[in-house]
């Protein structure tokens, strides 16, 4: 069957035709009425009905390597049905990281927007549009604000996102397989020598994996990208203060007036003139590492999966029955002491509890807060 059409753009009616050919030819394969959405948004990882599948591949776009259509037709006695060309490869898999990164960056929303723009508003265009009756739902809650330095990101994440990990693999991406690795150093708690080493043994041992990062800190470049990162603030040794704001170029603590540096021995090159002042440079003592509060909030309220449990102590009905703290007579106390932050469904209240912190890694050493 001819697929030329997948190059056109959306609002072609020739694009539009064949969209329809092939909602023809899944319907044959519905498994519980249902069948893989090919669109640029599902990439074949989601199920959806007909009609929604038809809304998805003509606003989304059809994606463009899926060309033999595997998933959506008959299978010939003696083939297998999860046969997929080497091209496929990037768009199959256990991992929905397309997902993950439009909620990253939240580029989904500003896409279907430009993509609307193209569309002519011929009479033909919207007979067609009427006759098939395509129903999608579009995601335009939360639009997207990204600069042109996180556009850059998310390219570059999109790019390791849709590169395969080796020839004919169809389980992970490349920028999977990365995620997957730095889950389990988080879990197990790998040191970054150690994450190096296995990166240089998995390269060894399979060739067929190319251009792949070699090591700890080559890994890290790339998941950087994702965001949510954290800043490193210096700290009195004693606990004291940070410096940070007005104590950020200090170098002693005003409280205890202990150095702010490590005891280091003297070089040249490691002092510099400010003013009449002479200032040791070095490593700080202590250093603490801040996790921004509200990059955080904006990252959950930008996938609207993750934005509707944010709501759920707004909108959920109060049946009387105490499963949750917003049904507690604290929190309604509260929401009457502050009318105006209680309307807006989108306020956040954040609780801190600490049960069995052990701070040191001592065995029979716990603190609770």
């Amino acid at each position: 069957m001819d697929t030329s059409w997948i190059d056109l753009r959306n609002g072609d009616p020739a694009y539009y035709s064949g969209c329809w050919k092939f909602m023809e030819l899944a319907k044959e394969t519905l498994v519980e009425g249902k069948t893989r959405c090919p669109c640029n948004k599902c990439k074949l990882n989601k199920w959806h009905f007909v009609e929604e599948v038809g809304g998805h591949t003509f606003l989304n776009g059809f994606l463009k390597k899926y060309r033999n259509w595997v998933f959506h037709r008959k299978v010939n006695e003696g083939r297998n049905n999860f046969e997929t060309s080497s091209g496929l490869g990037n768009a199959v898999g256990q991992d929905d990281i397309g997902e993950l990164l439009r909620a990253a960056f939240g580029v989904e929303n500003s896409e279907l927007h430009n993509e609307s723009h193209d569309m002519p508003e011929d009479e033909v265009f919207n007979d067609m549009h009427e006759e098939f009756d395509f129903h999608c739902e579009v995601d335009n809650e939360f639009p997207s604000s990204n600069s042109g330095e996180e556009d850059a990101k998310c390219k570059r994440l999109m790019e390791a996102a849709d590169e395969v990990l080796y020839e004919g693999c169809t389980t992970f991406s490349k920028l999977s397989f990365i995620l997957h690795l730095f889950h389990l150093k988080c879990m197990f708690h790998w040191s970054a020598g150690s994450f190096t080493k296995f990166l240089e043994l998995l390269i060894d041992a399979f060739p067929q994996i190319k251009e792949f990062p070699s090591s700890y800190y080559e890994g890290k470049k790339i998941v950087n990208d994702l965001g949510l990162g954290y800043e490193k603030i210096d700290a009195c040794p004693n606990n004291c203060i940070l410096y940070w704001g007005v104590f950020a170029d200090k170098d002693e603590c005003h409280v205890c007036h202990t150095s702010r540096w490590k005891t280091v021995k003297e070089k040249e090159d490691n002092k510099s003139e400010k003013g009449n002042k002479i200032c040791k440079k070095g490593e700080p003592a202590k250093v603490m590492r801040y996790f921004p509060l509200i990059s955080r909030l904006k990252r959950l309220y930008m996938s609207s999966k993750t934005a509707k449990d944010m709501r759920w102590n707004f909108e959920h009905e109060d049946d009387k029955i105490l499963r949750h703290p917003s049904d507690g007579e604290a929190w309604k106390s509260f929401d009457k002491r502050y009318v105006e932050f209680a309307e807006d469904p989108r306020s956040v209240r954040l609780g801190l509890a600490s049960n069995g912190f052990n701070p040191y890694r001592l065995i029979n050493t716990n603190y609770s807060t």
